[in-house]
């Protein structure tokens, strides 16, 4: 169950209890507008069941997210993932059929991209702010226990830091933060396994294998732990430098894709 997502709809209050416009001669109009409402109005389609869930905007990711099922879907579990197409078409067809507000692949775009926007949240913060601390002393114990790190002043301070990084990026989207924690140790020691866990969730988690091109940069949006690749940064001398760039770049500007409501 996911308590601690939250979400506000004083921006969309227009729209709560908004009625369908209709023509002169009393046809409903297939405009965006009624698109909107009958996605906010609890009276259309939650009232109808056409759609369980709520449509947002995730600020880290830049991505439209759906949290819920829409009628027809064979989804049973209750999680978050992106909105797609499919989902468009499926909700645009049931919306066209219950109400009679004929399909516009377009309309339904703008509809689902205004009203996510309007819901607009930081998962990564969210969640973040949802956990509960204990007021015990874990961090400086963190590599000792799952990575056999001696229980340093120095090695609690390292990772200390390495996670106040981390926070800052996830609160302060696009901070500069250019250090990395090296692990070192004997294979299956569990080095990614600790890593993964700090991201908290895995799709926040992602590990670099190329620090060249557009890619290299997108595949950094909305994640909250970066795994750098060793063959990657200390293949050669070399590679080395092209890491360092990469790191300390303060500005990287790459064209994002649009598809799968990845928006900017």
């Amino acid at each position: 169950m996911i308590d601690w997502l939250k979400f506000n709809d004083d921006e969309l209050s227009d729209y709560l209890n908004r009625d369908l416009e209709y023509t002169d001669k009393g046809q409903i109009k297939s405009n965006t507008t009624n698109i909107i409402t009958v996605l906010v109005n609890p009276l259309f389609c939650k009232e109808e069941q056409i759609i369980y869930g709520t449509i947002f905007f995730d600020t880290c990711s830049m991505t439209v997210r759906f949290l819920g099922t829409l009628k027809g879907e064979k989804q049973e579990e209750n999680e978050i993932r992106k909105w797609n197409d499919h989902l468009t078409n499926l909700l645009g067809v049931e919306i066209e059929r219950e109400f009679g507000i004929k399909y516009s692949k377009n309309r339904m775009d703008d509809a689902i991209t205004f009203i996510a926007h309007k819901r607009a949240i930081n998962l990564p913060a969210m969640h973040m702010k949802s956990l509960a601390y204990d007021g015990e002393s874990h961090i400086s114990k963190l590599l000792p226990k799952y990575l056999g790190a001696e229980d340093t002043k120095l090695n609690a301070w390292i990772m200390e830091h390495m996670l106040v990084g981390m926070v800052k990026r996830v609160f302060s989207l696009g901070c500069k933060f250019d250090e990395l924690m090296v692990l070192t140790g004997i294979q299956g020691i569990g080095k990614t396994s600790f890593i993964e866990k700090l991201a908290l969730f895995p799709e926040w988690y992602c590990s670099l294998n190329n620090i060249k091109g557009k890619d290299a940069v997108s595949n950094l949006v909305g994640k909250v732990v970066v795994k750098l690749e060793e063959f990657v940064a200390l293949r050669n001398a070399k590679s080395a430098d092209e890491a360092k760039l990469f790191i300390s770049a303060r500005t990287s500007t790459v064209r994002l894709p649009t598809k799968d409501f990845l928006l900017m």
